[in-house]
């Protein structure tokens, strides 16, 4: 589906000009390193790209929340939910209204955060591993599949580690598409982490609808 992809090359630009205002995205600058030199560093590492991921769920989730109330359901995001199978293609199903939104508001905001923050400076490729785990995250979600090594949190979460109970993980957001009659009223609206449609339920369940209605 060609239509879904025409924002992507968009987006990275826009991103790339953004983030080298700090110095971020330094393409030419030799002396970036591509892994982490010491202990502290990988620390450091981990803990942006982690703390890039949640903003991009918090951010996910008030779009996505946006995006099932009555006007906005109808109007744009009705699309992404006529698709009743599991395909990879089915991430990227959307209108192009709200494929604009998630570009901007959620996955370009992340990474212009972190680089005028300064977390970028070191690792500008922390970029691409963004871009890239949220592309291949959405794609295995939109399967029900759990793939290495995400599998070893949901056997976890099966088990029922109270950390990894707040992780969504596929099945979370296959539910949310496939199990629930009214599944924008009962929430499942996250992306990674089940966090935010705890804290906000009642406010979801009242300003929401049921996409059968």
């Amino acid at each position: 589906r060609v239509r879904g992809y025409w924002l992507d090359p968009l987006i990275y630009a826009i991103t790339y000009a953004c983030s080298a205002r700090r110095g971020a995205v330094v393409a030419t600058n030799l002396a970036v390193g591509f892994w982490p030199s010491d202990s502290l560093e990988l620390c450091s590492t981990v803990l942006t790209f982690v703390g890039m991921l949640l903003y991009f769920d918090f951010m996910s989730f008030l779009l996505h929340w946006a995006m099932h109330t009555r006007v906005l359901y109808r109007r744009y995001h009705k699309e992404h939910h006529d698709v009743r199978h599991l395909s990879p293609w089915a991430n990227d199903i959307e209108s192009d209204a709200e494929g604009l939104l998630n570009v901007f508001m959620c996955k370009a905001t992340t990474v212009i955060l972190a680089a005028w923050l300064g977390l970028l400076q070191e690792r500008p490729w922390l970029i691409v591993a963004f871009y890239a785990f949220t592309k291949w995250y959405g794609v295995m979600e939109h399967l029900n599949m759990t793939l290495p090594p995400l599998h070893i949190l949901l056997r976890w979460k099966q088990a029922g580690h109270p950390l990894c109970s707040l992780l969504s993980l596929p099945d979370y957001h296959d539910d949310h598409h496939r199990y629930s009659p009214d599944a924008e009223a009962v929430g499942h609206l996250a992306v990674y982490t089940t966090f935010w449609d705890r804290l906000f339920a009642p406010l979801v369940r009242r300003t929401t609808v049921a996409k059968l209605s």
